[in-house]
C-alpha cells in the first residue's frame, strides 16, 4: 500500500480486520482499558449489522445525513 510505504506499521496488514482481541488503555493494561471493541471473531457480523442499518431506506432522513 502506498500510503504506507516506509512508515511504522508498513509491514502490517492494512484494510483487513483484526484477527486477535485489542483495546485501548495506559501501559497496555487490560483492566484499566478505555475502550475494547467487540472480539475479533464478533467484528464481520458487527460490520455486517451495521451495514444494513446504514442502508436501511426507512431511517428518517436527520438519522441517514449523520
Amino acid at each position: 500500500m502506498e500510503l504506507l510505504r516506509g512508515v511504522r506499521g508498513s509491514n502490517l496488514t492494512a484494510g483487513e480486520l483484526l484477527r486477535s482481541q485489542n483495546w485501548i488503555a495506559p501501559l497496555d493494561v487490560l483492566a484499566e482499558a478505555t475502550f475494547v471493541p467487540p472480539p475479533a471473531a464478533e467484528v464481520p457480523d458487527a460490520l455486517d449489522a451495521l451495514l444494513k442499518f446504514v442502508h436501511n431506506d426507512t431511517l428518517p432522513l436527520l438519522i441517514i445525513s449523520i
